[in-house]
């Protein structure tokens, strides 16, 4: 058992630290590591989840496959699936550098970097809480909850674990600095960690408001530097923000729209759902429906709710500081995803609160601590019996549950599967189907989409999604009424456009194609396969050097794909232009996306 104690963790990252050699410090910590490791051992079996996100960050992703400069440049001026995340992308780049496509280095690395944040948020609470038992629970329940799963477990949500640890290094460099308010090393590297943080993520957004909430919680007195040494961190947030927010404005039009009414009243219900969640992890999802208004009780009792627990909050405060630090550790962390401005389908989901449970662990940490101390007061084994007996079936219960929970990440079948079972949607079914596309089976990924389209007739995915298929099956016709229900849903869907132009090609009717491509590039001027497709159609109607143009876009936009390259050779070497792209006649190194 690990006895409680007053002592600081140690004073400067930067001194030779014999706190952190002694057993106190040791034992905890180890204990901590080979704990998570083992709840989370099943993990590193999974594989890619292609469509969910794993396709687009890693699989598909032809940036992260060659370390360069041309690829560094482009993923720090590129968004990747609505994100801008250049550091989290480099880290990919480093995997595939080591070990290709290969699975189980993808998930060794969000392993590892969970096992830094568990250490890092030890470092983190014993300093802040001057006790080395709340710091230890604290980092335990962060390790083995099940709710953190998604964002271990899930390859593409190496954003959350990469971020976090960026994060949690700079609120420590930053309580180093406000031992002596000097803006020396700690303070400068607190800046840097949080640069780094939010190039992983745009949620670090967050950080100046935490600094601001550390700083009561450590009793600084009020003095001009309070405001002043969060100047580097609000510029960052704001121009990383700004980056962020423009990146996910095509996301903002994609699942159902909040009513003004429903805006206010669901950050209230995320908030109750997530410390739910985290009291009682059961029935956990890869995604959770939104509920809508007709559940209208449930969103007017978790607004009263919290309305009742931050007045009790805030009238904690005449007695501790540490309930205040808790719980607005929570809410200001969960700030970026409470769809105060709507973002996507999903309203609630697990990894969002990676980084923002850890406020409710160090207050659950504080209250064992506090109710072992009374009992210890009067008799020390029994308070050390009670900790064992209250604790141990605790952590115990969460491993288990996280072990299960690993499982579920296995593949998309296993996750859909899941998600399906808990919470059956259109969206769910709707990704089910891709799963069955991927594996080859279309009868069964029809019927899913089917059944997306029963349960939600106003979710457009299912409909593109039987579109392509029947395009894929030669009924042409067939195709373009599914793509034009999915117009009639969204008139700005460039992708409903695109196939209805590809499907025009594959008729032979390419002066058609061409305007349905051309639409395409109107919303999305980006959209590196129709750049491809519309060069190709132009140079069927003979007007080559448009084609040129715009097969170097396609190029532009997707520099490693083979095929825009070749193409370009062709139209090159028929219009005698040979000597003007000699690089061109090279052979390829990979094949890109591939059209």
């Amino acid at each position: 058992m690990i006895a409680a104690s007053s002592a600081d963790l140690p004073v400067s990252p930067f001194e030779r630290l014999r706190d952190m050699r002694s057993l106190r410090i040791i034992f905890p910590a180890v204990l901590i590591l080979a704990i998570t490791f083992m709840a989370f051992t099943p993990c590193l079996k999974n594989g890619f989840v292609n469509e969910w996100d794993d396709d687009l960050y890693v699989r598909g992703n032809a940036d992260i496959q060659h370390l360069s400069v041309q690829t560094t440049a482009r993923v720090f001026s590129s968004f990747y699936a609505a994100t801008y995340l250049p550091v989290t992308m480099l880290s990919y780049m480093l995997d595939h550098q080591l070990g290709g496509l290969d699975p189980f280095g993808y998930h060794l690395t969000n392993l590892i970097f969970h096992l830094l944040n568990c250490l890092l948020v030890f470092w983190l609470v014993g300093m802040l809480s001057r006790n080395i038992l709340v710091s230890f629970i604290t980092a335990l329940l962060f390790g083995v909850h099940p709710l953190h799963v998604e964002s271990v477990a899930w390859i593409s949500e190496r954003k959350d674990v990469l971020y976090a640890a960026f994060f949690l290094l700079s609120m420590i460099s930053y309580c180093y600095y406000l031992k002596t308010r000097k803006r020396g090393r700690s303070y400068w590297l607190a800046v840097v960690f949080f640069a780094l943080s939010l190039l992983s993520k745009a949620m670090a957004i967050t950080m100046p408001l935490l600094l601001l909430l550390t700083d009561y919680l450590s009793g600084r007195p009020r003095e001009r530097g309070v405001a002043t040494d969060k100047i580097p961190f609000f510029s960052l947030a704001l121009c990383v923000g700004l980056v962020g927010f423009f990146g996910q404005v095509p996301a903002m039009r994609t699942g159902h729209v909040l009513s003004f009414f429903e805006k206010c009243l669901c950050p209230s219900y995320a908030c109750l759902f997530y410390l739910g969640k985290i009291l009682w992890p059961t029935k956990l999802s890869c995604y959770y429906p939104f509920t809508g208004i007709k559940d209208l009780p449930v969103y007017l009792f978790s607004l009263g709710g919290w309305l009742a627990l931050l007045v009790l909050t805030l009238r904690s405060a005449t007695r501790t500081r540490k309930v205040v630090f808790g719980v607005f550790f929570f809410l200001i962390t969960l700030l970026p995803v409470l769809q105060f401005v709507q973002m996507g389908l999903a309203i609630v989901a697990d990894r969002y609160v990676y980084l923002a449970s850890l406020g409710i662990f160090y207050l659950i940490a504080e209250g064992i601590v506090w109710a072992y101390g009374k009992v210890a007061q009067k008799d020390r084994w029994l308070g050390a019996c009670s900790l064992a007996v209250f604790l141990i079936p605790m952590i115990g219960i969460c491993s288990v549950l996280t072990w299960d929970r690993c499982a579920v990440w296995k593949d998309g079948l296993t996750l859909w599967n899941d998600a399906l079972k808990n919470y059956p949607s259109a969206p769910a079914y709707s990704q089910r189907g891709l799963w069955f596309v991927g594996v080859g089976e279309p009868r069964e990924a029809r019927k899913d989409f089917e059944r997306a389209v029963a349960a939600d007739p106003s979710f457009v995915n299912p409909y593109l999604n039987l579109g392509i298929l029947t395009k894929k099956s030669g009924k042409y016709v067939e195709a373009i009424a599914q793509f034009e229900k999915v117009l009639a849903l969204d008139p700005r869907n460039a992708e409903a456009y695109f196939n209805i132009g590809h499907v025009y090609v594959l008729l032979g009717r390419i002066s058609e194609a061409a305007l349905y491509y051309e639409k395409v590039l109107q919303i999305k001027p980006d959209h590196a396969l129709c750049c491809y497709a519309y060069g190709l159609v132009l140079d069927v109607m003979g007007k080559k050097e448009d084609a040129v143009r715009w097969v170097k876009r396609a190029i532009e936009l997707s520099p490693g794909d083979v095929s825009s390259s070749q193409t370009l050779a062709r139209l090159y070497a028929e219009m005698g232009r040979e000597k003007e792209r000699p690089d061109l006649y090279q052979t390829p190194v990979h094949n890109g996306t591939g059209h």
